[in-house]
């Protein structure tokens, strides 16, 4: 059935053809590699992921913007109650929001290791943006995914459990598939992964 779904969303998705969903970063540029990372940087990981913050970031603040109320996980039995700090607790949710995403695309890449990096506030997303493009974020972007980072990039006051559904699904479409889908087929798919997080 998912499968069904999938294939009347990108059929639909590519009938629109000269609709366009535009993504995070400028069509056709690529991040500068040269971008080194901020010495500063504190970091934490998981078997899967790898959660970079800024040091004056609240974990408490990020670890409460974060639920989990999605049927499947509501009704597991096994699951923690208590966790020894944020960290450990921020590193589970995360892992099963990309297990959820996983499940709701019906796609399971192999070896899907990402980072989600967290700044402070909105400014700092800005700035790192514009080192990476060299053009501004004129659109308050909030969050976004580049592949070749292998990482999310978002803030402290933005992250969410449905941000983070979001941002995870263009990280499995780019795993998944060894041609990049169309931008609007991407965007439509991350949606889909968004919106379907708490059935």
């Amino acid at each position: 059935m998912k499968h069904k779904i999938l294939f009347c969303v990108i059929a639909f998705c590519l009938l629109l053809g000269s609709a366009v969903f535009v993504g995070a970063m400028p069509i056709g540029s690529e991040p500068d590699q040269r971008q080194n990372a901020d010495s500063d940087e504190l970091s934490f990981t998981s078997p899967h992921l790898t959660i970079k913050y800024s040091p004056n970031i609240r974990l408490r603040t990020v670890n409460k913007r974060l639920s989990l109320y999605f049927r499947d996980f509501v009704l597991d039995r096994k699951r923690p109650r208590k966790f020894e700090n944020d960290e450990i607790e921020i590193a589970f949710k995360l892992n099963k929001i990309r297990r959820k995403v996983m499940s709701i695309l019906d796609m399971r890449p192999p070896e899907m290791k990402i980072s989600v990096k967290i700044f402070k506030n909105q400014n700092e997303l800005d700035n790192f943006y514009y080192s990476l493009f060299h053009s501004s974020n004129t659109r308050r972007i909030i969050s976004f995914y580049i592949h070749s980072h292998k990482t999310i990039y978002t803030t402290e006051r933005a992250i969410s459990s449905e941000l983070i559904a979001h941002e995870m699904a263009h990280a499995v479409l780019r795993h998944y598939f060894r041609v990049r889908p169309p931008t609007n087929v991407d965007e439509l798919m991350a949606q889909y992964a968004e919106t379907h997080l708490h059935d």
